[in-house]
């Protein structure tokens, strides 16, 4: 909102210059009169009191143009910005020798993304006013934005013509040359204005060409030159700071950079894109060897802005980097306290307390997340892996049946299942075989179909070789279900060998290795057992081997 406050108001005098003159009968003034009162209106910010008596106007003298006009600047204001060309264009079309009508109704079309309209507008507008000068500088920017660079270089030379040398005329030609491939062309521009004239902006441009092009020393100068002139020209202090690090001037880049990191008249977005930019570049060997220079900068900006977003980012990033772990997290942590709303930030919060081990913290954190973004599954999986690797067992199951309860207030049987076959699996390392069996039935009553459920049921009934029959039964709906699933072609595979179908068994291995198997040590174990069954030595010593060497 402040950004688009601060874009009407540049296009304001809002009522300056536009005289009221409705085409109101000379019997009838009131109407005329209101409409003055509705400018007083909005003078006050009374919005939407001016927009009413506009609007009674506008329907009871529909040629009244400057309640038009103006009713379509209320509607800006709101930034309902079609209304807003609808009551404009009108007002444009009752009195087209109105400068500021269509003025108006070029800026508000650009500003809503009508490019081509906006400028069919100002070509229109030039040609009935070619005095007004603000007119070609619109075209300049419309037709540049446009890439339209001939038509913007035909109206830079009428804006000379009847201005003369006019600096942002100068840097403007120089960009128009420059995106066409013009290098040499662009530089004699800056080059030519630049001795006549004396410009920080112009010698800042040309440096920056100069830079660009491996003319460092001549990029000093210049930029020496400007600093001259406005010694706290920031672009002048970022050019100079980007030449002294091509020439690996290391002694002077630092102080320079660390001048712009500290002033407070730099925006933010400056230092934070130089000096992002520079970490992002630099190899981290060289970092490392330049921590006593590097680390200021990072620390400055993080204490300057501790509700940057992307300043903590960057910290987050350089720390990480060297291994300082614990700055790293007082970044992280200090992102997503200051920006609740942000779920990647709260995701990288969950990630950093894991890595660090801190269980204690990432149960807490990934619990409160899963509370604030719920379609997330990850936060409320990494609570219940935090608690469970916590041995946090009553918590853990406080948290299973909130969760499930959740579930079943949505309506969401995938998910209560899901719950129910996560109990019943905890259920199974705690040994409370019965309750794990209970929940399996349970999960698999609210989704006949849940895979997982199936899975670990009929897994574990193979394990106290009871109910084979049954087992055999539901595993086989899990591979029909996912026939590339390595998990349930070893559960289904080690069921058929348990009943001694050794040879059908093997080929549900073999699929298995094929679809990622062969990285589960337990699931090779169990194919070794097979092959041994079949007579297969060598090739079951084989899998036993490379199932000893995933478990070390």
């Amino acid at each position: 909102m402040k950004v688009f406050l601060r874009i009407f108001f540049v296009l304001l005098p809002l009522f300056a210059g536009v005289a009221l003159h409705a085409q109101t009968n000379d019997n009838d003034l009131k109407f005329e009169n209101l409409v003055q009162k509705a400018v007083e209106l909005f003078d006050n910010s009374d919005v939407k009191g001016a927009a009413e008596i506009l609007a009674y106007v506008v329907h009871n003298e529909p040629r009244n143009d400057a309640a038009h006009y103006y009713l379509g600047m209320c509607y800006f204001y709101v930034r309902d910005t079609d209304r807003a060309v609808e009551y404009l264009r009108k007002a444009a079309q009752l009195d087209p020798k109105n400068f500021w009508y269509r003025s108006r109704l070029s800026a508000i079309l650009n500003l809503a993304g009508k490019r081509s309209e906006a400028l069919a507008v100002s070509e229109e507008l030039s040609k009935d006013f070619p005095d007004k000068i603000e007119v070609l500088y619109d075209l300049v920017d419309m037709y540049m934005a446009m890439g339209r660079y001939d038509q913007a270089l035909e109206a830079i030379a009428k804006v000379e013509t009847q201005r003369g040398v006019d600096e942002s005329i100068i840097n403007a030609r120089y960009r128009c040359l420059m995106a066409q491939g013009k290098d040499q062309a662009g530089a004699k521009v800056l080059e030519d204005f630049c001795s006549d004239y004396v410009s920080p902006q112009s010698q800042v441009l040309l440096g920056n060409h100069y830079l660009n092009e491996g003319k460092d020393s001549l990029a000093l100068s210049l930029y020496n030159e400007a600093l001259e002139v406005a010694p706290d020209y920031i672009a002048a202090h970022l050019g100079l700071a980007e030449a002294y690090r091509i020439k690996a001037n290391y002694t002077k880049f630092f102080p320079e950079i660390k001048w712009l990191v500290d002033n407070e008249d730099c925006p933010v977005g400056a230092k934070y894109d130089y000096l992002n930019e520079f970490l992002r570049r630099s190899d981290p060997r060289f970092v490392n060897s330049r921590r006593k220079d590097v680390d200021p900068l990072v620390e400055s900006m993080v204490e300057q802005y501790p509700a940057d977003s992307a300043v903590l980012m960057m910290g987050t990033i350089y720390y990480y980097q060297l291994q300082e772990h614990g700055k790293a997290l007082d970044c992280v942590k200090a992102n997503a306290l200051t920006h609740p709303d942000s779920e990647p930030t709260a995701s990288l919060l969950c990630e950093y307390y894991a890595m660090m081990g801190q269980l204690d913290s990432l149960a807490d954190y990934s619990w409160k997340f899963h509370e604030k973004f719920p379609s997330n599954e990850q936060f409320l999986n990494t609570a219940i892996y935090a608690y469970y690797q916590n041995k946090d067992y009553e918590r853990l199951f406080d948290v299973l049946r909130e969760a499930y309860d959740e579930a079943a207030k949505a309506s969401d049987k995938n998910k209560m299942a899901d719950m129910l076959t996560t109990t019943g699996d905890i259920c199974v390392d705690m040994g409370y075989l019965s309750k794990a069996f209970k929940n399996y039935k349970r999960a698999l009553k609210v989704k006949p179909d849940h895979n997982p459920a199936l899975n670990n049921y009929a897994y574990h009934l193979s394990l106290l070789k009871k109910q084979m029959k049954k087992a055999e039964t539901m595993s086989r709906k899990t591979i029909v279900s996912e026939p590339d699933n390595p998990t349930y072609l070893d559960t289904f595979g080690w069921i058929l060998h348990l009943q001694g179908k050794d040879l059908e068994a093997k080929g549900m291995f073999k699929h298995a290795i094929l679809y990622g198997g062969k990285e589960d040590p337990v699931l090779l174990r169990h194919y070794a057992a097979v092959l041994d069954a079949l007579g297969e030595k060598d090739l079951a010593k084989y899998y036993r081997e490379q199932a000893a060497a995933k478990e070390k």
